[in-house]
């Protein structure tokens, strides 16, 4: 029973691990479609700032006058650039809205007159190219692997029967 236990709740572990990598693929995708079809949403405007540690990431949290939050990664901000200097800016964002709070991924923004670039959309796309692919590789991975779990289960179950 013990054997039959553990098979089982790795197998739920594995099919929850391949859940989260093909949920994390999707929205990438989504993000490169958006970004590639330009059905993005636009705004200009006051903004609040929050920061949150997470693990090794710091993720920033822009709450926009118009209701809307938006989820930024520092790392695809250009180098030493601080838009927070600036009390109005001009935000580009995709859906789907993901992560708690739930916002939007935030992928360029821009001074009001556009002279100042603090996040290019193409370095967005390309980080959501990678995170597709990272995704979808670990999908593949974790769902092969819960297939051979699922398959020797039940090659050793149907064994032990005979």
């Amino acid at each position: 029973f013990r054997k039959k236990a553990l098979s089982i709740i790795a197998l739920i572990v594995l099919l929850l691990i391949f859940l989260f990598f093909l949920s994390f693929s999707i929205r990438n995708a989504t993000i490169c479609t958006n970004i590639n079809s330009r059905n993005l949403k636009e705004y200009s405007g006051s903004y609040n700032i929050s920061i949150s540690h997470r693990a090794r990431n710091t993720i920033y949290y822009v709450s926009l006058a118009n209701g809307d939050m938006v989820q930024i990664t520092p790392e695809l901000l250009k180098n030493g650039s601080d838009f927070s200097e600036h009390p109005v800016i001009h935000f580009v964002y995709s859906e789907p809205r993901f992560g708690l709070p739930s916002g939007y991924t935030c992928v360029g923004i821009y001074s009001i007159n556009n002279s100042e670039c603090y996040m290019e959309i193409e370095d967005s796309l390309g980080n959501a190219k990678i995170g597709m692919y990272i995704g979808i590789t670990f999908s593949i991975i974790t769902f092969a692997l819960a297939v051979l779990l699922f398959v020797s289960y039940l090659t050793a179950y149907h064994f032990k029967k005979k």
